[in-house]
């Protein structure tokens, strides 16, 4: 008698457990399903006002304004309207003609340009000077070659100069991050569903006993952003300028079904997530730039260096 009691009890508790594990399967799968369908709503909600609105202008532009248009022209305008309201400089929109345009300038400005400037500034003790332009593979390469150069000779501080510098390459940051930096996790990709993903550790270390000044405006961007973050936490760089609301971000070219291409970011890299902006640790505002002549450079005016010098020395 007992042992029949025993197995219906147990019988009695395999039933409840099941029935709790099946309520609780119900409610997740009905939690999921009305989250979907909140989104689902809110997309078709705001799809929905945006195309109203839209085709309320097209009406009335095609029934009652009596100027000349072009259709073709009113869809590149609204479409280029759309991009240029995210006030986001890497993010771009390019007919086919433009975009080609686009590819020739910078294939040009890497062929014709000197991407690293550098030279030996004597005040008070000697400071190696490096003032980046392009984010190329030669950069990269002559800057790793001349700062060992310099540390073998015996200079400890180096300036190195961003202002104004632009470009979505990761590789040339790469492969200085790689040489200066511990060995370390450096730099993380997220990206819009904030996946993460570590992209780039540290190696050699070769900024150990060496002081380092980055200087940076409001005009400095791209890639060469999280270089900056990426010293200043792991070799103690000095940030000495403006704050800059631009993002290290990669990108993605995407060629629409009428050929025009649309730029636009995937992903950001960045060191610290809760670190979004490139903010100095001493403010000072560019009034006039280092003026570089030949190997001759004149820089009584420009405060940004006179300040990293000051620091420095």
């Amino acid at each position: 008698m007992l042992k029949f009691v025993s197995k219906k009890i147990k019988i009695g508790y395999a039933l409840a457990f099941s029935m709790l594990f099946g309520a609780l399967v119900y409610f997740l799968g009905h939690y999921i399903a009305i989250k979907k369908f909140d989104r689902i709503i809110s997309y078709n909600s705001e799809k929905h006002a945006l195309y109203s609105r839209i085709s309320d202008i097209d009406y009335l532009i095609k029934n009652e304004y009596v100027g000349d248009f072009f259709q073709d022209d009113l869809i590149s305008g609204s479409c280029l309207g759309y991009v240029e309201a995210l006030n986001d400089s890497s993010c771009k929109y390019f007919n086919p003609e433009e975009y080609k345009n686009y590819l020739d300038k910078l294939e040009e400005e890497e062929i014709n340009s000197e991407p690293i400037f550098f030279t030996i500034i004597k005040e008070n003790d000697k400071h190696a000077y490096f003032q980046i332009r392009l984010l190329t593979n030669s950069m990269s390469e002559i800057f790793i070659k001349k700062f060992d150069e310099f540390k073998n000779e015996g200079i400890k501080n180096f300036i190195l100069d961003i202002r104004g510098t632009s470009g979505k390459r990761f590789d040339p940051i790469e492969k200085i991050l790689k040489h200066l930096c511990p060995e370390k996790e450096l730099i993380f990709e997220i990206d819009k569903k904030r996946n993460k993903n570590c992209v780039l550790k540290g190696e050699f270390n070769n900024s150990e006993n060496t002081n380092i000044s980055l200087l940076i405006d409001e005009e400095t961007s791209g890639t060469i952003i999280a270089l900056a973050f990426a010293l200043n936490k792991f070799c103690s760089a000095k940030i000495i300028g403006e704050t800059t609301y631009e993002k290290a971000v990669k990108t993605k070219d995407v060629k629409l079904e009428n050929g025009d291409i649309l730029i636009l970011p995937v992903s950001k890299f960045v060191v610290d997530e809760d670190k979004d902006l490139l903010t100095p640790d001493i403010e000072c505002k560019t009034e006039e730039k280092i003026a570089i002549d030949g190997t001759e450079v004149k820089y009584d005016n420009d405060l940004v260096i006179k300040s990293a010098i000051k620091l420095l020395s």
